[in-house]
């Protein structure tokens, strides 16, 4: 939630900037691909529709899996499992809202570019870490937001996802490992990011074909054999349904 105060009113003395709450949890990294391309061929009068139907999407899902949504920027989107309050099954939780996240998303690509003529995809970044939930900013303007390296790397790994693809940590498959709970994905190179002394071990869950790929293209043997459908994927990870809600802050 931000809060924005107005240049020609005092700063609120109840406004407090800081760390509020500090957790483990599982950070969703969503982003639109092909969105430059898109915010150049229309007029922002005619991308505020599609963001928002993008962001409602996106959001609906999150809030059926019960999940926390800490901010949405141009086409980005940042959620959090297990924060502000503890999900013993955030990890199963995390990567339906993922899966879903692409399934429903696919039926929107479609539709877009029948009308529109827009090739978009979904890509999505997953890492578990130690966060802060803070409010960030000054007395004039600050956000509640995630605050900490697992942000930082969830935010990298959303960045190597192509349009269809969910792109996790080690870290975030030893959750699954701990549990017993078996989830197939293509195993990566490990990467060293800009700025980081540690590799990162990476794991993909692909669809069978990509959105940006050309319709006479389908994914290798090799993808398909380990890709689990989202139905199959819920079914296995067993997480309760939820309505959908919106956490007060």
């Amino acid at each position: 939630m931000q809060r924005n105060l107005s240049s020609d009113r005092r700063p609120a003395a109840a406004v407090k900037l800081g760390a509020e709450i500090c957790a483990r949890a599982v950070v969703l990294f969503a982003d639109l691909r092909g969105y430059s391309r898109i915010a150049e061929r229309f007029s922002p009068q005619t991308l505020v529709p599609l963001l928002n139907q993008y962001f409602q999407l996106l959001a609906d899902v999150t809030y059926q899996h019960r999940g926390t949504i800490f901010h949405m920027a141009g086409d980005g989107l940042l959620v959090g499992f297990g924060v502000p309050h503890e999900q013993p099954d955030r990890a199963q939780r995390a990567i339906c809202t993922a899966q879903e996240m692409l399934v429903r998303f696919a039926a929107l690509a479609k539709l877009w570019r029948e009308r529109s003529n827009i090739v978009a995809g979904l890509g999505i970044g997953l890492h578990e870490g130690d966060v802060a939930v803070a409010s960030v900013g000054s007395r004039l303007f600050n956000s509640q937001t995630l605050v900490g390296d697992a942000v930082n790397i969830a935010s990298r790994l959303c960045q190597r996802a192509r349009a269809g693809e969910i792109v996790f940590s080690g870290t975030f498959r030893r959750t699954f490992n701990a549990r017993s709970i078996v989830l197939p994905a293509l195993q990566l190179p490990p990467i060293t990011f800009r700025g980081r002394s540690e590799p990162i071990d990476l794991f993909c869950v692909p669809l069978v074909k990509h959105l940006d790929q050309p319709a006479s293209v389908s994914a290798p043997p090799a993808v398909a054999r380990e890709v689990v459908r989202h139905e199959e994927l819920v079914a296995r990870l067993a997480v309760p349904a939820h309505r959908p809600i919106r956490t007060a802050w």
